[in-house]
């Protein structure tokens, strides 16, 4: 969020700052951006938006402060998030190991002598998901849930 302490950087200062599909809307409008016409230059402004990004222009058409949009979370709204989002990372790293396990069996078909190091290789990555399992319930705690 801008404040009075935080300056608004204006990308169209810094054109090789523009996002790519941003840049890609900003040129193919570029005639409309150009005609000063504040109903054209409000439709295009709404392509941006729709990108995620907005731009301020003036009675005269001159657009500035072209920057992404900010949204800011309330404390709330991000413990929301956050309970939503762990069951789904846990789900996650459930089909990842199986997928794994499929991985491994089909590579053992084709070369049998493979199964004991993937058997290792399976191993450590159990450990890895051991772990952030605990890190998601540090996570969980912290944030009170």
């Amino acid at each position: 969020m801008q404040t009075a302490e935080t300056p608004i950087k204006d990308l169209f200062l810094t054109p090789e700052q523009i996002p790519f599909e941003v840049r890609k809307i900003l040129e193919k409008h570029e005639d409309e951006l150009n005609s000063n016409d504040l109903k054209t230059i409000e439709r295009v402004l709404v392509k941006v938006q729709q990108a995620g990004y907005t731009f301020d222009y003036n009675s005269g058409g001159r657009t500035y402060d072209l920057r992404k949009i900010e949204f800011p979370i309330s404390p709330q709204k991000r413990k929301q998030i956050d309970q939503q989002s762990i069951p789904i990372i846990r789900e996650k790293l459930r089909q990842s190991e199986e997928h794994l396990m499929i991985l491994i069996d089909s590579i053992s078909e084709i070369n049998p002598t493979l199964r004991p190091y993937l058997n290792q290789r399976i191993t450590f990555q159990k450990v890895d998901i051991a772990a952030l399992e605990i890190k998601l319930e540090t996570l969980k705690r912290n944030v009170g849930l």
